[in-house]
C-alpha cells in the first residue's frame, strides 16, 4: 500500500545472522552525499546473532525505520517493509553488500530524466574484506529491453507504484527472478547507467548464493 510518496527513496535491507557487516552496509547508506530524499526501512527478520543490538544503534536517525519480526525468510523481511511504501522510488539492498558513494544521486537522477519505471546500475564484485574482484558494467541505455535486465532486485531503483499489487514470493530460494518475470514485463520504460551503483559481496560463506550446490532448493528458481 502507497501510503505516501512523501520521500525520494525508500531504502529496503533485510537483515538476518549478518552482524560482521551490517554496520558497513547501513553507514554506505546514510553517508551517501545527494540531493535526493531517502529513509531505510530495514527489517530485523528473527536474527539470532547481534543484528538486533546493532539495529538499535540506528534508530534514533530519523532516516532508519527498524521493524523487527519472526524468521520469513528474505522474502518475507522484504513483503514486511513493502506494506507501507512512502516513497516515489523503491531500491533494496542485502544487509552484507554496501552502496558506493553516489550510488543514490546516479540512481534517482537517471530514474527522473528518462522518467524511467526501472533504472539498473552498474556492481561491482568484493570479498568480505571489502578487495573488488570483477564488476558488471552496463551501457548507458534509455531505452533498454527486458534482456537488459538482471533478475535480482537490487542495483536498481523502481517507481513504487510497481509494487501496488505485486510482493516477492516465500519460502522459497532465488525468489528475486520472479521478480524479473513480474516486474520488469510491466515496466514501461527500462533505463542501464554505466555508473557503479553496488557493491556485491561475493565470499560471504553465510549466503545463499554459497550454499546451493548439492540443495534441492537450488531448483526454487525453476
Amino acid at each position: 500500500k502507497i501510503v505516501s510518496q512523501d520521500v525520494d527513496l525508500q531504502i529496503i535491507i533485510p537483515v538476518y545472522k549478518t552482524e560482521r557487516f551490517l554496520r558497513k552496509c547501513i553507514d554506505s547508506v546514510l553517508n551517501q552525499k545527494t540531493q535526493y530524499s531517502f529513509k531505510i526501512a530495514v527489517v530485523n527478520d528473527g536474527s539470532p546473532d547481534r543484528s538486533g543490538e546493532i539495529l538499535r544503534e540506528y534508530e534514533s536517525d530519523d532516516r532508519v525505520i527498524v521493524y523487527t519480526q519472526e524468521n520469513k525468510g528474505l522474502s518475507g523481511a522484504r513483503n514486511t517493509a513493502l506494506k507501507e511504501i512512502f516513497a516515489k522510488y523503491i531500491t533494496f539492498i542485502d544487509s552484507d553488500d554496501q552502496l558506493p558513494q553516489g550510488s543514490i544521486e546516479a540512481m534517482l537522477d537517471a530514474a527522473i530524466r528518462y522518467n524511467a519505471d526501472i533504472v539498473q546500475g552498474s556492481y561491482e564484485n568484493v570479498t568480505m574484506e571489502g578487495k573488488k574482484t570483477s564488476s558488471c558494467i552496463c551501457k548507458l541505455n534509455s531505452n533498454a529491453t527486458p534482456p537488459e535486465m538482471k533478475g535480482f532486485p537490487w542495483g536498481k531503483v523502481y517507481k513504487s507504484e510497481i509494487f501496488k499489487n505485486i510482493c516477492f514470493p516465500e519460502k522459497y530460494w532465488f525468489e528475486d527472478t520472479n521478480g524479473a518475470m513480474l516486474l520488469v514485463p510491466i515496466a514501461k520504460r527500462l533505463v542501464t547507467i554505466p555508473s557503479i551503483v553496488y557493491y556485491y559481496t561475493t565470499t560471504n560463506p553465510g549466503s545463499i548464493t554459497n550454499s546451493i550446490y548439492g540443495n534441492p532448493k537450488s531448483i526454487d528458481t525453476f
